[in-house]
């Protein structure tokens, strides 16, 4: 897939003339703000952190091996990552696996930071005491997790209640996790679940999540869905389906690099469904995107509705899942849809990320948390508050950066 010399120059030009590319610059202002490290007070800070140390690891993956990266800079990353990833599983429930199953899916973003820990540039190849524990904690926990009457995963202690935002933590969790516990039945199993009860035919798209109980104040009758398509939640839903992808095709030769390596076949099931899935909703994301902008709304398929408003991290979410998936081979090769992309991203670049004219970045037009322990209606979500410089959306935005600036390399 080509990109033209004039998309590229108009989506990068918010870099106004520096040499550092964006997601470095995001990078250093998420570390001057001590961001992952110290909570932000959002309930999500162990995704907050987690994406924060996986973002900075795909910039190492990237970055940390070229020549013309500075050492200390490399140097700086890896000690932001370690202390991240300290800070996090410093907490009591790191320690006990009875504990940590009560916390949010979310936990397992931190998870896949620490089995990153021994392949990243910079790193020593060896886990610490701390991080060995903290990482067999969470590989306990995730056997302890409740499941639904069908054997869905629920998000946290809502009884029945699974969300998609948990996708992106748990599915390329046990799609790397080492010991081969998690199968790829067991993966396809989870997103089958999610998929069939959140997929809504009027808008091509999945809801935030449902309720297998259907006694939920906002649950469908018949399905136990929610109603409303959530933005970020869809995001997490389709980088959780890109990052696993990436990682059962590891060794390029289409089988599961991972889940157990699916003897009984299910990894090509598996496989089969994250390609459906990914296509169907890429697809169809694309064309809610705002006909002015480029970029989402909250609540996308309502664009231009009063209360309404563009939103910067389901916007970054997905750029970065389509440009992702189409670099992969997730998604068929398909310019007009990479344009979409690329369209989106000049926007972001130039009006969420913020100069603030003292060598750091700021990020606008993040929402804040949105629960299913909630009414769900639509003056709900769009009744959350913006945040500025929220760590969800800065980790996102390096995320995409990091595939454009891929294009451009």
């Amino acid at each position: 897939m080509l990109l033209t010399l004039a998309a590229l120059a108009a989506s990068t030009s918010a870099q106004n003339a520096t040499t550092k590319p964006l997601s470095t610059l995001m990078i250093e202002s998420a570390i001057s703000r001590q961001h992952g490290v110290v909570s932000s007070g959002a309930s999500t800070s162990t995704l907050e952190s987690g994406i924060l140390a996986l973002s900075t690891q795909a910039w190492l993956e990237l970055y940390g091996n070229d020549s013309s990266t500075p050492p200390e800079q490399v140097t700086d990353f890896v000690s932001y990552v370690d202390e991240i990833i300290a800070s996090v599983t410093s907490a009591p429930a790191f320690s006990n696996a009875t504990a940590a199953a009560l916390l949010p899916l979310d936990r397992l973003s931190v998870a896949q930071a620490i089995l990153n820990l021994e392949e990243a540039p910079g790193a020593d190849g060896e886990l610490t005491a701390a991080e060995a524990l903290a990482l067999d904690t969470l590989n306990s926990s995730l056997a302890l997790q409740r499941r639904n009457q069908a054997g869905g995963l629920f998000y946290y202690v809502y009884p029945y209640w699974s969300y998609l935002d948990g996708t992106v933590s748990f599915l390329p969790y046990m799609a790397e996790e080492p010991s081969a516990a998690y199968s790829a039945a067991d993966m396809l199993l989870q997103i089958t679940l999610l998929y069939e009860k959140c997929f809504q035919e009027s808008t091509g798209l999945v809801v935030h999540g449902y309720d297998a109980s259907q006694t939920a104040v906002w649950a469908n009758n018949a399905t136990g869905a929610s109603p409303y398509v959530w933005g970020r939640a869809l995001g997490w839903y389709l980088a959780g389906l890109v990052n696993a992808w990436e990682v059962l095709t590891a060794e390029g030769d289409g089988d599961c690099a991972g889940a157990g390596g699916g003897e009984d076949g299910s990894c090509a099931d598996l496989l089969a469904a994250i390609k459906d899935q990914a296509s169907t909703l890429t697809t169809n994301i694309a064309r809610y995107a705002d006909e002015e902008t480029g970029v989402w709304w909250q609540m996308p398929t309502f664009p231009g509705r009063e209360g309404n408003f563009l939103e910067s991290s389901s916007t970054v979410l997905y750029i970065f899942s389509i440009l992702k998936g189409l670099r992969l081979g997730l998604l068929e090769d398909n310019q007009p849809l990479a344009d979409v992309a690329l369209r989106a991203y000049d926007y972001t670049a130039n009006e969420f990320v913020v100069d603030y004219k003292n060598g750091t970045l700021g990020w606008n037009g993040t929402v804040i948390v949105c629960s299913l322990n909630s009414t769900a209606t639509y003056e709900y979500y769009t009744g959350r508050p913006v945040v500025f410089d929220a760590p969800l959306g800065e980790a996102a935005f390096v995320w995409a950066s990091l595939e454009v600036e891929r294009l451009g390399a």
